[in-house]
């Protein structure tokens, strides 16, 4: 840099280059490649902290390192980072984004107890949290039990184990977060106690039984999704029937690889008639799944979709016939997808 363009860049007001920092996108704060799981962020290697955005605006000079740590915006966002190790980043980070900023956190950590140094500053920052990803071993979680009733901001949340063991999860931890809109609860064991103010809703598929009842439980949302457990195997069932179950708001449905077992009698019962988006991606191993009860399911609950996504191995593909009803119910929409895995 000239001496010239470096006065041109001196000459900037403070309150125009703050805001030119936070134009920076959050995405380019990543010093690896675009890995979108926190087991990929945790097992990438990376450079240390201080040569990472936010953190090298302040090595430029000393009106930007100024300029930088004054503006707490530019510190509301805490990029995946392991908490157990970077003690003394996540202070300096906490005490730059102030006491009222909204946070978007993101925990991570594989190894070690969270210490009461670590806690504490957690929970002293918990008011502020608006967007959260829980990325801890099962031992760890019930140490978040002291948070509930504190998530007076949050309003996104995801929850994902760092091990394949069981363990205890505070159910009612976010029962009572008064704006938490969405939640992506990727552990073991039962489902939390979900807040009325839900509104998308991510889980592992443990059977029908598990859906149901999940179903029974939150008739208020919008978006639901459920995902293939690598962990354990999905629960068997005899049941031929189940109560029907009427979902007045939910315009997206989800199914990863859910269909071990025979999910019939689960399909038939669903009324969903605000369903507009439909994605189902079967493996080889959902060769049980029955494309009659999806279809059947739509048209009893006079749904018209906008989007029907089927990603299926080729033991698991439509047959023509199925594949013509399918599309039918997609009438006029080209956002109908078909693929297929090849073998």
């Amino acid at each position: 840099m000239t001496y010239s363009s470096s006065k041109g860049l001196d000459d900037i007001p403070d309150e125009i280059l703050a805001e030119v920092f936070l134009l920076i996108p959050r995405h380019r704060w990543r010093t690896t490649p675009d890995h979108s799981t926190p087991e990929e962020h945790l097992r990438y290697p990376r450079p240390t902290y201080r040569k990472r955005l936010p953190w090298v605006l302040t090595h430029v000079c000393r009106k930007w390192r100024e300029i930088a740590r004054s503006t707490v915006r530019l510190w509301s966002y805490l990029p995946s980072i392991d908490i157990s190790q970077h003690y003394p980043y996540l202070k300096e980070y906490l005490s730059l984004a102030g006491t009222a900023t909204p946070l978007s956190l993101h925990m991570c950590k594989e190894k070690a107890k969270l210490n009461a140094d670590t806690l504490s500053l957690l929970f002293g920052s918990v008011k502020q949290w608006q967007e959260v990803m829980i990325f801890l071993p099962y031992a760890d979680l019930p140490d978040l039990q002291p948070l509930r009733g504190s998530f007076r901001m949050l309003r996104v949340v995801h929850v994902v184990h760092s091990n394949n063991w069981e363990g205890t999860f505070p159910m009612d931890l976010f029962s009572d977060a008064p704006v938490l809109e969405e939640l992506t609860y990727l552990i073991l064991g039962s489902h939390p106690i979900l807040p009325p103010s839900l509104k998308k809703y991510q889980a592992y598929y443990r059977g029908p039984i598990d859906a149901i009842d999940i179903l029974s439980r939150a008739s208020q949302l919008e978006t639901l999704g459920f995902s293939n457990s690598p962990f354990a195997s999905q629960s068997t069932h005899n049941q031929s029937h189940f109560p029907p179950i009427e979902m007045p708001f939910l315009e997206s449905l989800m199914f990863d690889d859910c269909w071990d077992d025979p999910g019939g009698p689960f399909l038939r019962a669903l009324t969903l008639p605000k369903l507009r988006n439909l994605h189902l991606k079967l493996t080889a191993t959902s060769e049980n799944f029955q494309y009659p009860d999806i279809i059947q399911m739509i048209q009893q609950s006079g749904a018209s979709l906008r989007s029907l996504t089927v990603e299926a191995h080729i033991e698991a593909y439509p047959t023509p016939a199925q594949l013509k009803e399918l599309l039918a119910t997609t009438p006029g929409r080209s956002s109908a997808i078909q693929k297929f895995y090849p073998t």
